[in-house]
């Protein structure tokens, strides 16, 4: 048995196969083994897992805490929405989840720009620096809510977000990185679109829209507003003519006007849960 091993060595030993031979092997091998390759999104899944510890404790560090009660102007503002606001992000897993952080942050932003604007502390530079980080807010959360399958719950999302962008713009008239809703308003055309298919949906949605629209105006004194009337005139003309998508997509807008109005006016913002 013995001889027979050590002949069989030898006889190996002197067996040279060439690069492609190699090459052939290998790809045979490989191509009758089982993948053992991970998913992409299952090794994203365990590496935020386990970076969460690690995110946490640089969360709650001292440096940290103080970016996050900085504003613009501050010398630790840029750590806030440079380094910070990107590791609260990486933490939230799902759309409903990345939806409310975003506009959490829309709302955030706000606050911070009505402050230094009250107190004089914000120049060109900061409010460019505000506009761009709310680009980045509102393209995220764009992006989650057109991949979001839940279209009752994109219409007051998207209702909020239009507000606040809107709000922002106001604000930051001078900026030369203007924002901008255009995203948002191709989303809510498209959802009003959807809920246009199904007409007992759509009266419904529409309905709760004027509702809304209504008990606004008058929490507020505004129902005799050339505006407001104007703007159910369309609603119900659209109605009329048995255009649901569009009666749907004015009466948002609306909704968007009066809580861009409520944002600016009030100082102590919209509350920031979600409907």
């Amino acid at each position: 048995m013995n001889d027979i091993e050590s002949q069989f060595k030898k006889d190996a030993d002197r067996v040279h196969l060439f690069k492609k031979e190699k090459d052939a092997v290998r790809m045979r091998i490989m191509g009758t083994a089982p993948s053992l390759q991970a998913s992409p999104y299952a090794r994203h899944f365990w590496m935020q897992i386990l970076a969460a510890p690690l995110m946490l404790f640089i969360l709650a560090g001292p440096v940290t805490y103080a970016a996050q009660a900085s504003g613009p102007g501050d010398l630790l503002y840029g750590i806030e929405i440079s380094v910070v606001e990107p590791i609260e992000e990486s933490l939230h897993v799902g759309h409903d989840s990345r939806e409310r952080y975003h506009t959490q942050r829309l709302e955030e932003r706000l606050d911070e720009v009505q402050d230094a604007q009250a107190e004089g502390t914000i120049d060109q530079d900061d409010q460019e620096t505000v506009a761009r980080n709310v680009e980045d807010h509102v393209e995220a959360l764009v992006l989650s809510l057109a991949q979001d399958s839940e279209p009752e719950q994109k219409i007051p999302r998207l209702v909020k977000a239009k507000a606040l962008v809107e709000a922002h713009e106001e604000l930051l008239d001078e900026a030369d990185v203007a924002t901008s809703s255009d995203s948002i308003d191709d989303q809510i055309e498209n959802v009003s679109d959807t809920f246009a298919k199904d007409k007992e949906d759509a009266v419904e949605a529409v309905a709760d829209a004027v509702a809304d629209i209504q008990e606004d105006a008058l929490d507020t004194a505004s129902t005799t507003s050339p505006a407001i009337k104007g703007q159910l005139e369309d609603i119900a003309e659209a109605i009329q003519d048995g255009d649901l998508g569009e009666a749907l997509y004015l009466a948002t807008e609306t909704q968007a006007n009066q809580l861009k109005d409520r944002y600016l006016s009030d100082k102590n913002s919209p509350d920031s849960s979600e409907e």
